[in-house]
């Protein structure tokens, strides 16, 4: 069985929501990239879906987070993994000065979520027609902890999955059982 990366996501939603209409958007925010899917509930089927490389906590960190917190300390360069890091502790210490980058964490998100989301409603627009709309927007995979707070707070349809480093993974299961 072939499952399109982001059902699995969408599958663990629909299952706990079964009185959702219309499609929803699922977004799956891995560290090297953000896998989407727009599922319509009333047909049962994908719409249409897409892989953004490099596009995940990847691109938060590096082309968001970094150039606001690279004055913190001047004479270090980070690799991603490491900004991802001081993305999960919050904070950046250079010497025996600690600072907490919450607030530019939270910053990055938003400028990074905006740019995805322009993006992916390009491409919906571009294959599905602008009457392609989407009612509640998932977030699940690794980043959906850094980018949901952000974006729940602009919009009343955000949902980030339950336990989101595997709902996709829990969601093929399912899918997967239901086919046996």
């Amino acid at each position: 069985m072939v499952c399109p990366q982001g059902l699995g996501g969408i599958r663990m939603f629909l299952d706990d929501h079964q009185d959702v209409d219309g499609s929803v958007l699922g977004i799956d925010i891995g560290f090297n990239t953000a896998i989407w899917c727009l599922f319509n509930t009333d047909t049962g089927k994908l719409v249409y879906g897409d892989t953004l490389n490099k596009r995940g906590v990847f691109q938060l960190a590096t082309e968001h987070l970094l150039p606001n917190i690279s004055h913190l300390a001047l004479a270090r360069t980070f690799t991603p993994i490491e900004i991802a890091m001081l993305m999960e502790q919050g904070s950046l210490q250079y010497g025996t000065e600690t600072t907490s980058i919450k607030q530019e964490i939270a910053a990055a998100a938003e400028e990074y979520m905006e740019s995805i989301l322009d993006d992916i409603v390009g491409e919906i627009q571009a294959h599905a027609g602008v009457t392609a709309q989407f009612n509640h927007l998932l977030l699940f995979g690794g980043g959906a902890h850094y980018v949901g707070d952000g974006l729940r707070q602009r919009m009343d349809s955000v949902v980030i999955l339950a336990d989101p480093e595997y709902a996709n993974a829990s969601g093929f299961a399912a899918l997967t059982a239901d086919a046996a």
